[in-house]
């Protein structure tokens, strides 16, 4: 049987070699093709005048961009005004579908890829970085074409009016959540330094307020899960795993998108514009059930109907929930009860956000559904010619596309699991026989999965539980010992010590104390 060498990583033992294995073992698409490569250099690394014809002119609007401080590429900018009936919010989204056109070598592979796949150590992009990170990037100090949501909003943060132009912007300053979040806890130094757009920002915390507020009234469900950050060494290796806090700022940001993505997607409703649309749908009713027997067994009272539930009903539940361990508990069954969201050529809403319209609009560097959208405007709303008779056909292959892509953001989510279980296992082969606090988070007939504060998860077998024989409950999740009646259930706190790490399939084994 011949084998043939495609390509060398490089040893085992060198930085990020590990990680890349992984990668190409996932079929990820690491190289762009010579096409691609071809059709990026192409593309005008400055924005000239003729690009500028017909585009509404936001160079003079204060606008500024706020990331992490380690971000690259930026592809959504913020200009915030009072009005007299409240707010008029900008979201200024990088204008990619200019430079990326139908059908055109780079367009294909972004299909193919779908999205950006995030791992520990790197981004897999959607598009290559000389676009991503330059001509696309919504960088300060350069004119940047972009595609605008202009918003009006009253004063209680609901949304009123809704425009959708092609525009130009120049951003003022790149903040970084981390500034903001000081300023906004009245840091003087920052306050200096952001002197020039502190009433913006200011004026934008008081709307955000405001649009939580909207979000919890309309039933929103705010599952508290938690992101492991893994730092890594100049060698690759973990030497720390923490969550992530997220201060004020992301939040700002995170409410500024969600209100730019639904009132696209009313735009696109209205104007009869095919689009992708994000959705999220009303969860089985066996799983619900599944939530209601575990209230139950937990003495929680719950007046909702499996076939009949809606968001505000789920987190009108979780938040009467007095005792804290129960409603984590029951939180974590809920959240696992729910659909996976997805994309779709039809509107029908979102559960989870308890919206009736949403789609993804704001991140067209990282995602081909936003593309596809920008796509769609500029095809069937901006053009004023665009020829109609095409949408029915139009949406069939929105559809094809929605349904690849939905799998593509499964694949990356997938991977992004596996690297960050592999780096725990790695943080941890350095701490068998180390003592930890855990959190019961899931329980089967083989054992119980424990979560360390860190995230960093691992088994406490069945068979390592020698004092009796535990049998499972499928109704209440719990494990229960034949003759002692000890139990094991979701969200018990357990001392476990680290007994065995599988490296390679990025298992970790825990023992009860």
């Amino acid at each position: 049987l011949g084998v043939k060498i495609i390509r060398l990583l490089g040893p085992a033992s060198q930085k990020g070699v590990d990680i890349e294995a992984m990668l190409y073992e996932n079929n990820v698409r690491m190289e762009f093709p010579e096409e691609v490569i071809t059709q990026t250099s192409q593309v005008p690394s400055v924005v000239s005048d003729k690009e500028l014809e017909g585009r509404t002119d936001f160079r003079d609007l204060l606008t500024v961009t706020i990331d992490g401080d380690h971000s690259k590429d930026f592809d959504d900018a913020i200009s915030l005004e009072k009005t007299d009936k409240g707010y008029r919010l900008y979201v200024h989204i990088a204008d990619v579908s200019h430079y990326v056109g139908e059908d055109s070598p780079l367009d294909k592979e972004a299909l193919l890829r779908g999205n950006s796949v995030y791992v520990v150590d790197r981004v897999v992009p959607m598009l290559p970085f000389e676009l991503s990170n330059g001509i696309c990037s919504l960088n300060p100090d350069v004119d940047r074409l972009t595609l605008t949501a202009v918003m009006d909003l009253d004063k209680d943060g609901n949304l009123v009016d809704t425009d959708v132009v092609e525009s130009v912007i120049h951003s003022d300053k790149r903040c970084t959540y981390s500034n903001v979040n000081k300023l906004l806890a009245g840091d003087p130094s920052v306050q200096e330094e952001y002197k020039d757009v502190r009433e913006m920002l200011q004026n934008f915390e008081e709307l955000t307020h405001k649009l939580q507020a909207r979000s919890k009234d309309r039933g929103y469900i705010s599952f508290s899960t938690k992101e492991p950050t893994i730092e890594l060494d100049d060698k690759g290796r973990p030497v720390n795993i923490y969550v992530a806090e997220r201060g004020f700022s992301e939040q700002m940001i995170e409410e500024a998108m969600i209100m730019a993505n639904v009132a696209v997607a009313k735009f696109l409703d209205e104007k009869k514009i095919p689009g992708i649309f994000r959705v999220h749908e009303t969860p089985d009713p066996e799983k619900i059930v599944t939530v209601l027997n575990m209230a139950k067994a937990l003495n929680v009272p719950a007046d909702f109907y499996p076939d009949d539930v809606n968001a505000k009903d789920i987190q009108k539940f979780l938040d009467n929930i007095e005792d804290e361990t129960n409603r984590d508990v029951l939180s974590m069954i809920a959240l696992r009860s729910m659909q996976k969201a997805r994309y779709d050529s039809e509107d029908i809403g979102h559960f989870g956000l308890a919206l009736e319209d949403y789609t993804h609009f704001t991140s067209p560097i990282r995602r081909y559904s936003d593309l596809v959208v920008h796509r769609m405007l500029r095809k069937y709303f901006f053009d004023k010619n665009a020829d109609r008779s095409k949408i029915a056909s139009e949406r069939r292959k929105i559809q094809k596309e929605a349904e690849h892509i939905s799998t593509k953001e499964r694949e990356a989510i997938t991977m992004e699991r596996l690297v960050n279980d592999y780096e725990a296992a790695r943080f941890m082969e350095k701490k068998i026989g180390q003592h930890y606090q855990g959190t019961v988070v899931g329980v089967a007939n083989f054992g119980f999965f424990v979560e360390l504060d860190n995230t960093v998860e691992g088994l406490v077998p069945c068979h390592s539980l020698t004092d009796d024989f535990y049998r499972y409950d499928d109704g209440t999740m719990t494990l229960e010992g034949e003759n002692n009646h000890r139990k094991f259930h979701m969200g018990q706190k357990v001392n476990v010590v680290c007994t065995d790490v599988d490296v390679p399939r990025g298992k970790i084994t825990f023992g009860l104390e």
